[in-house]
């Protein structure tokens, strides 16, 4: 990018007092803009760090919003839990005022190259290998956006030889403007957050804008085993990298024979990892690895250096991660997974029976694709919990034994009474969090403390990896 941001004007609103938030009014205020903060919680529920802001000259409008504030400003930049459709946004849109994503105003003021990824499951864990696979290559690189570290707190350290590989959501997304990704990663897509999207397609609109701005110069990496994906490289306009497990000779990495394999011509193979040596389970995290392989060559990171990466990544918290064994039965927290089809694919990652809790807040959610693997041999039992209780239990029918609980206190208690040696109990929920906890995080660290203190308690001593 120019120094030059490219700004509408010096009278910026940003909308969301939460990580992003915070970190693009730090990122504006350093540059001499005039920025209003607002927010519709109390003052008294943000982050200390607002007060050295406002010390700093930051107006924060706290408790409310104001419209006036969204129709006088020359910007308006929001955090990506803001929806896009509140009321005070559209009167701004009216206004004409544009309306911003806190990745798009980051973009404006880094040198470095950005790779995007999107897509309903997996973002996290891909955008995460990536940028692991390029520093094992080497290459300056750092994983950044929706995952948890804002691009705006990013900008402060900025270097062109970077890669910044940005996890994007489609709440990100559907306020970008110009922003173009040099490497544009969409790992698959399902049904989720329709409770803020209208409707499925403007969802799969709002994922399908990471290639929006995108030319013959950049490059788009597809899963051909999504049709829905696949379908989009109708309308991309960037050079297109193919990943997937289906046999097809168009990917440059594959697995065959068991193993992660990279092709040097149609035909020739270079064998990288065994599949076993890669430290996360189910065909998903496999297909991820592919995307990080492809997305993380096209980058410029030589095949040689790509398999101590594979071998040395870990599974990320909250995503199928181990948690200990007690009396031959494991425990997986995978609260991550938020949607039907993240949590079915779960369950299909392991060989052994599951006893499987699932419940919280359904985002509009069709919980009957549930009902098949439920009543197979994969599923011993399943605890229900939340919000979504009854909508699952009547999707799951008979088919399998159904306990009905408070808590994740109480699930553990029923699903340990299920579970016999051998099993995994396994927290993949199907559900937001936002019923009983203020994020998937909260939820799955619960799980992972209530576990280890039944560890501790029953063994005499800590829990393995405390």
């Amino acid at each position: 990018m120019t120094s030059d941001p490219g700004l509408p004007g010096n009278r910026i609103l940003v909308v969301g007092a939460a990580r992003s938030g915070l970190a693009a009014t730090a990122l504006l205020l350093g540059h001499g803009y005039q920025v209003t903060l607002t927010d519709h919680r109390p003052a008294a529920d943000l982050d200390p760090e607002i007060r050295e802001l406002t010390e700093k000259g930051v107006c924060l409008e706290a408790g409310r919003h104001h419209a006036v504030s969204f129709r006088e400003a020359d910007l308006v930049v929001v955090s990506p839990g803001v929806p896009s459709d509140l009321a005070e946004i559209r009167q701004a849109r009216e206004a004409g005022v544009p309306v911003w994503a806190e990745v798009e105003l980051a973009w404006r003021f880094i040198k470095g190259p950005i790779a995007g990824v999107t897509g309903s499951n997996g973002k996290t864990t891909t955008t995460s290998l990536t940028a692991h696979l390029l520093r094992e290559a080497r290459i300056d690189a750092v994983a950044c956006g929706n995952i948890g570290v804002p691009l705006s707190s990013l900008v402060s350290e900025d270097s062109a030889s970077r890669w910044y590989v940005v996890e994007m959501s489609s709440f990100q997304l559907e306020t970008i403007d110009q922003l173009r990704p040099h490497i544009a990663v969409h790992l698959n897509l399902t049904r989720d957050h329709l409770d803020r999207h209208s409707d499925f397609s403007h969802y799969r609109n709002a994922k399908e804008r990471i290639f929006t701005n995108q030319t013959s110069e950049d490059h788009a990496v597809l899963n051909l085993d999504d049709t829905l994906v696949a379908a989009a490289a109708d309308r991309i306009h960037s050079q297109i990298s193919w990943f997937g497990l289906s046999p097809d000779p168009r990917p440059r990495f594959a697995v065959e024979h068991g193993s992660f394999v990279a092709r040097s011509g149609e035909l020739a193979l270079r064998p990288l990892l065994p599949c076993t040596q890669y430290a996360l389970r189910g065909s998903h995290n496999i297909s991820n690895a592919l995307a990080s392989l492809t997305a993380a060559s096209l980058c410029g990171a030589q095949v040689s250096d790509l398999a101590s990466g594979l071998r040395s990544f870990r599974p990320l918290p909250h995503r199928m991660e181990p948690v200990g064994v007690l009396g031959g039965i494991e425990f997986v927290n995978d609260s991550k997974a938020t949607n039907v089809d993240a949590a079915l694919r779960a369950v299909e990652a392991f060989d052994q029976p599951v006893v499987w809790i699932l419940g919280g807040r359904e985002k509009d959610s069709d919980f009957q694709p549930l009902k098949t693997i439920a009543g197979s041999d994969r599923v011993r039992g399943v605890i229900v919990m939340g919000e979504a209780a009854e909508h699952i239990t009547e999707a799951l029918g008979d088919v399998v034994p159904i306990r009905r609980v408070i808590d994740l206190s109480s699930a553990l208690r029923e699903a340990r009474d299920l579970a016999r040696s051998g099993d995994v109990v396994l927290l993949s929920p199907a559900c937001a969090s936002f019923d009983q906890y203020r994020s998937y995080e909260e939820r799955g660290d619960e799980f992972r403390a209530r576990v280890r203190a039944i560890m501790e308690k029953e063994t005499d001593g800590p829990a393995p990896g405390v």
